[in-house]
């Protein structure tokens, strides 16, 4: 997918390998913030009594895909003043 993306952008073997990159430092990052988030929750889950670490859990993973799924959706669908999007809506 990013190889394709990159070909899309400028038709060149550079491009490719600039969109490759930029997958494969972000998804380095991904796993290295991943396990120390990890890590952080075994480390408070630890000392939790067994009914606040299942609604530790629960309520984490609620809020971690709908809560920042619906975030990110509300963020993406409004547009900046000024922008063309906004322009063509008639927004301000």
């Amino acid at each position: 997918m990013p190889a394709w993306y990159g070909w899309t952008q400028g038709h060149v073997i550079a491009s490719m390998a600039r969109a490759l990159w930029i997958v494969m430092i972000l998804s380095v990052l991904e796993v290295s913030l991943s396990f120390d988030n990890a890590v952080v929750n075994a480390t408070v889950l630890k000392d939790m009594d067994e009914v606040w670490q299942k609604r530790f859990l629960t309520w984490g993973m609620v809020i971690a895909v709908y809560g920042m799924y619906i975030i990110f959706h509300w963020r993406s669908s409004r547009s900046p003043p000024g922008s063309a999007r906004s322009k063509r809506c008639g927004c301000r």
